[in-house]
């Protein structure tokens, strides 16, 4: 009897959906959202990736879905935002941690900063 070689299946093997844990039109959003027009047109997945919205408790009621009831076959995916990810598993009760999800990818820089009239003495 010789070996059986199982191979992987080709990935993805349907649409991808992007969990986002705010309303439509926000930072998080608006940037998920380029990324995925823009993995749509290349070449590499072959697949749609689909946005959609679980706002809530500035996040928290999306990232609790997520860490407990996202498919875990690969074809579910969260975008979110660090600061907000982080300071909410620290302080709230939370299904999620900064542990026990792994970033795959970091789409852009979003930083803050304090602003005043350019005029100000």
């Amino acid at each position: 009897m010789s070996p059986q070689v199982a191979l992987a299946d080709d990935y993805p093997s349907a649409p991808i959906q992007v969990a986002v844990a705010y309303g439509p039109g926000g930072a998080t959003d608006f940037q998920a959202r380029i990324v995925t027009m823009m993995a749509g047109k290349e070449q590499y997945l072959n697949m749609p990736m689909v946005i959609f919205n679980k706002p809530g408790a500035g996040g928290q009621k999306g990232w609790n879905w997520y860490a407990s009831s996202a498919s875990q076959d690969g074809h579910q995916l969260a975008a979110y935002n660090v600061p907000h990810f982080i300071a909410q598993s620290l302080k709230f009760d939370t299904s999620y941690n900064s542990g026990n999800l792994e970033p795959i990818a970091n789409w852009g820089a979003d930083p803050a900063v304090l602003i005043v009239p350019a005029d100000s003495p």
